[in-house]
Order: C-alpha cells, then sequence, then structure tokens
C-alpha cells in the first residue's frame, strides 16, 4: 500500500479515537459542534496527507542531479493556450470535482442524526467505556462512507496541468509540492506524449493524477524521460 494512504489511515484512526473520546464526555446537544470540527478534519486529512507526503519526496529530489530541462510558467501558458481541446477537459472534470466535494457532505448531514441514534442511543443507559466504542463505530462507518464516496465519484484520471517545471537527472519536481522521481515505476507511472497539443502526460495509476507537461519542444522533453526516467514504452497520440 501506498505511503500516503497508509500515513492518511493512521491519521483517520487516531482522529477517530479522539472524536470518541470527545463525544463520549460532552453533553449531547453540544454533539452538532463536535461532529462539524470532525467533518472538517477529515477533510483536512484527505487533501493535506498526500501533499505532505509529494513535500518530501519533493525536497529529496529537488537538491539532486543537474538541470537537464527548464519550462518557465510564461512559456507553459502560451503553449497550453493553444491546446483548444483542454477547456473541455477541465470543466468536465470540474463538474465531478464539484460533486465529489458537496455530495459527500451532504450525504454525511442526512446520516449522521439517523446512524447516530442507531449506534449511540440517547435513552441508553451505557458507562463510558461502551458509549466510547459506540462512537468509535458511529465516526468510523462515517469515514468508511465518506472514503467509498470518494472513491467512486473521483474521476479515474484526474488531469493537472503544470505551469512550470523542471526535469532533473534525479526527477520532475514543480510547483505544488509536484515530484516525480527517477528512474520510474513503469507499473505505477504510464508515459504519453501529444506533439499536436504539445504535451508529455505521466498518469500516476496510484494516485489517479495525470500531470500534464506543457512544452515547445515536446520531442526534447520526452527523449530526456526516456533516457534518465524508464526503460519501457510510451504511447504516442
Amino acid at each position: 500500500m501506498d505511503k500516503s494512504k497508509i500515513l492518511n489511515v493512521l491519521t483517520s484512526m487516531i482522529f477517530i479515537l479522539i472524536f470518541s473520546a470527545i463525544s463520549t464526555f460532552v453533553p449531547r446537544e453540544y454533539f452538532g459542534i463536535v461532529f462539524a470540527i470532525y467533518l472538517v478534519s477529515v477533510l483536512v486529512i484527505m487533501l493535506i496527507v498526500p501533499r505532505f507526503m509529494m513535500r518530501k519526496r519533493s525536497a529529496k529530489i529537488v537538491h539532486k542531479g543537474s538541470i537537464l530541462m527548464r519550462s518557465r510558467q510564461k512559456e507553459v501558458i502560451e503553449v497550453l493556450a493553444r491546446d483548444r481541446m483542454l477547456s473541455a477537459e477541465l470543466k468536465s472534470q470540474g463538474i465531478r470535482m464539484l460533486g465529489t466535494m458537496i455530495l459527500p457532505i451532504v450525504i454525511w448531514f442526512v446520516l449522521s442524526i439517523p446512524l447516530l441514534n442507531i449506534i449511540v442511543p440517547p435513552t441508553a443507559t451505557q458507562n463510558a467505556i461502551e458509549t466510547f466504542l459506540r462512537y468509535v463505530i458511529f465516526y468510523s462507518v462515517l469515514f468508511g462512507v465518506m472514503y467509498i464516496l470518494r472513491y467512486i465519484l473521483m474521476p479515474k484520471r484526474l488531469i493537472i496541468p503544470v505551469f512550470e517545471f523542471e526535469v532533473r537527472e534525479s526527477g520532475i519536481v514543480g510547483p505544488g509540492a509536484l515530484a516525480i522521481p527517477f528512474p520510474l515505476d513503469t507499473e505505477r507511472y504510464e508515459i504519453s506524449y501529444d506533439v499536436r497539443r504539445s504535451y508529455v502526460e505521466i498518469y500516476d495509476r496510484r494516485t489517479k493524477q495525470a500531470f500534464r507537461l506543457y512544452t515547445s519542444d515536446v520531442y526534447k522533453l520526452k527523449n530526456i524521460i526516456e533516457k534518465h526516467a524508464i526503460k519501457g514504452r510510451s504511447r504516442e497520440s
């Protein structure tokens, strides 16, 4: 399993235990506040942990190896602006991403109170340990629902145009903690390039992210990647 996913699960388990303990001793009328904080915490975990892992990987790459190619933001924007198909792709992707963010939250609020009354009924007389365990089950179920919905609704190929990047002997680094180490794991990454649209795309099968590296010299970038990063095949469009 990916390290970021392991860290994500472990962090979520810690939050489940913490909020279960808080909910056990906080009066029921304050549950809404506790639940809202828990919801925000889960969303932060899902967004921040993967970026934290990428930032660590980026720090290892950025200081290693000489720069083989550098693409500045101005150049990338000029090339990207000529790709008329990109806007349609991003529009469709954006609609799905919006649903990925909103629908799980709506379902959470719809399910939370009925589920709470079933798992932790207000009329039941339980000792602290039993109440704590019931809350653990409650928060675990909600986390599981969020994770499943996110997996189902998330686009299977998330296109991410990279506006500035460096290709080093040790890997590719860019903004937002982007870090793709060399040599590439060909079982994880898929390389494709489109000369007409002027990009090389690196698709991460694990995270479902497709990093679009727009450049005015696609062949140069492709040759560098094939020489320093992979021994397998790339797919041409």
